[in-house]
């Protein structure tokens, strides 16, 4: 498959296990996608899109979520190695909402997982990087760094992490 494509399947809640499922999808640079819950989860849409602005990418992802549900549904969002914040969201009966990650900080790469309050087996995960065609960083959670190296150059330019 070529960057930038879409990958696009479906299954059949029957053929999983006592109505549950859990799916993970793994590629390249840390890309995750981790699908979880069961025949009573709420009927509610998630997207982790790449933000853009004037049609590039700018390093930061967005969820778009739609609801369907005939309640209000609590989202909670978990950040699980970046610091970038966890979130609560209410989404109205047949509501849309959108929530910004801004990435910076982390050089681009995300981990955070989606989850409803009172589904107790709904869960959507979402990792990688968000790649601008720009240089970018290791995964600074690789190594559980919790701030980027600085790099000098000292007389001889040898550089050095500090």
């Amino acid at each position: 498959m070529a960057a930038g494509h879409r990958l696009t399947d479906s299954w059949e809640l029957e053929g999983f296990g006592n109505g549950t499922y859990h799916l993970r999808v793994c590629g390249p640079n840390g890309f995750l996608r981790e699908f979880a819950g069961s025949v009573g989860d709420p009927e509610v849409e998630i997207q982790c899109e790449y933000a853009r602005q004037n049609n590039a990418l700018t390093g930061d992802v967005e969820l778009r979520v739609t609801s369907h549900a005939e309640r209000a549904l609590t989202m909670q969002v978990k950040d699980h190695g970046y610091k970038s914040g966890d979130h609560t969201n209410v989404i109205e009966p047949g509501g849309n909402r959108a929530v910004a990650m801004a990435l910076g900080p982390s050089h681009h790469w995300y981990d955070f997982s989606v989850t409803i309050i009172g589904a107790d087996r709904f869960l959507r995960r979402f990792a990688g990087r968000v790649e601008t065609g720009k240089s970018g960083f290791s995964d600074p959670a690789m190594g559980r760094v919790t701030a980027a190296p600085t790099v000098t150059r000292n007389s001889a330019f040898q550089a050095s992490i500090k």
